[in-house]
């Protein structure tokens, strides 16, 4: 069981922070596309970059977490970071669904319609 633990303490951190490079790549091409190619849809590829962007904060921030959890034997209560933790993974993981009820309802709100598939308010 020490073994698991050990191996653990170690892998998950790194697995963590390898798709959080990922993530991070996904939204520097989301962006990339989004302010450089020609594209019909700008917007959308903007919010998927935000989208990303926060899935790798949260995986940045789950790494080092996790590390100490397994090193103190999943016992937080030791931990004074967990709380700052809990609050940037969360504001990470829902910045972007907020950030689209917030730009769906001013859209509807000033009387546009709200095109999901650009990601764009349309004013006839």
């Amino acid at each position: 069981m020490e073994v698991i633990r050990r191996v653990g303490k170690w892998l998950t951190p790194a697995i963590c922070i390898t798709l959080g490079l990922l993530y991070l790549n996904g939204a520097a091409a989301s962006w990339w596309v989004s302010w450089g190619l020609p594209t019909n849809h700008p917007e959308s590829w903007e919010q998927r970059a935000i989208s990303q962007l926060g899935y790798a904060v949260a995986l940045f921030a789950a790494a080092p977490m996790l590390f100490i959890a397994f090193k103190n034997r999943f016992n937080l209560k030791t931990s004074n970071y967990k709380y700052w933790w809990v609050a940037i993974t969360v504001i990470a993981l829902y910045y972007s669904c907020v950030r689209v009820l917030v730009l769906t309802d001013s859209c509807l709100d000033s009387g546009g319609s709200w095109q999901a598939a650009q990601f764009r308010c349309q004013h006839e």
